[in-house]
């Protein structure tokens, strides 16, 4: 089952966090909706960094956590080099 269409269009929200936003996956549960799945890059300079972490499966989305203190950083190219590196370990994990 796809749930969304990989791409590396990094966003930001309100508060500058990056994140990936995969959409136009399988079918869910009606017709008129498809899945689509959230990365959320999470900052963290005192924690040590974690595998990603699925923390919502419901009503056809999917949002998975990544902390890592790469995404503290305010250097855009920076973090969209090297979060590619962190798309490719949680595809495996999907996968």
């Amino acid at each position: 089952m796809s749930i969304g269409i990989v791409n590396s269009d990094l966003h930001f929200n309100t508060t500058g966090s990056p994140y990936l936003l995969y959409n136009s996956g399988a079918v869910c549960k009606d017709i008129s909706r498809k899945w689509k799945t959230k990365i959320e890059f999470v900052c963290s300079t005192d924690k040590l960094e974690t595998e990603p972490k699925i923390i919502e499966n419901t009503e056809c989305i999917v949002i998975i956590q990544v902390v890592t203190k790469l995404a503290c950083s305010k250097d855009v190219c920076l973090v969209n080099c090297l979060l590619t590196c962190h798309i490719l370990i949680i595809m495996y994990i999907l996968l």
